[in-house]
């Protein structure tokens, strides 16, 4: 996932990202004719933040704060879409078309969220964030139709400055987070869809690096609870694997 945004104001910004997916089936119908590898950019999507805070009532976040307006409560409220830039219409071994293989959704999907921050100590910040996500029903080349479920995320996360050198311009944060998801049953033809939605629960430690403009973030997602709709059945996209290790890089200029 490659991301740019702008900062128009002090208080309004404004982000594109562009995923790239690379996708393989390890069971069904690649695998029993012969696997076959899915990779490609995706849709691409558009998002605006606004920044606020509260201090003695709310306000629009200004462009200098000092070290006490740093421990007032934070906060930003986004919205963003995507435009169906992917490839949905992608077939699988046997030459039919197969929408969880697919680079993309086919028609534009929305998201808003809500972010909070509270520096808790010198050291020690907390971190929440809820979004919504959904889809509109795609019709494919074969005169199918899917509409993926909803997507409902919240996330909260405590981090802790584990050491910071001025000097250098060098930070190491631990970071641990909790991130809870309820993925909305898929529809297709108008139907809902069997082993697809549930609910999952992670655990995810770990930690960021700072140096100058640069900063990079690695951790390990951990499924500690899960309730899917026909587990069994279920292909392990979100809940069933072992672990999910993640990463982010990013410059500020």
């Amino acid at each position: 996932m490659a991301g740019v945004g702008y900062g128009l104001t002090s208080w309004f910004s404004a982000y594109a990202f562009l995923p790239y997916y690379v996708k393989s089936a390890e069971s069904g119908a690649d695998t029993a004719e012969g696997s076959k590898d899915h990779q490609g950019f995706a849709d691409i999507s558009f998002t605006g933040v606004l920044a606020f805070k509260y201090d003695d009532g709310f306000q629009l976040v200004p462009e200098r704060e000092s070290l006490d307006d740093q421990e007032d409560w934070h906060f930003s409220l986004y919205a963003g879409f995507s435009i169906p830039t992917g490839d949905a219409n992608v077939l699988d071994a046997a030459g039919a078309i197969d929408p969880g293989q697919a680079t993309g959704f086919g028609e534009p999907s929305f998201s808003v969220g809500l972010t909070t921050t509270k520096q808790l100590t010198d050291v020690d910040t907390w971190v929440s964030e809820l979004s919504y996500l959904w889809f509109i029903e795609n019709e494919y080349d074969d005169g199918s139709t899917v509409r993926f479920g909803p997507e409902l995320r919240l996330n909260t996360a405590w981090v802790r400055k584990l050491h910071a050198d001025a000097e250098t311009k060098f930070r190491l944060d631990g970071v641990l987070e909790a991130n809870y998801l309820n993925l909305g049953r898929d529809k297709e033809d108008g139907r809902g869809a069997q082993a697809t939605g549930g609910q999952i629960l992670y655990l995810t430690p770990g930690v960021r690096f700072y140096k100058d403009s640069f900063s990079v973030a690695v951790g390990v997602m951990l499924p500690v609870w899960k309730d899917l709709n026909e587990e069994a059945d279920q292909q392990g996209s979100e809940g069933l694997e072992d672990y999910r290790l993640v990463a982010s890089f990013s410059y500020l200029f």
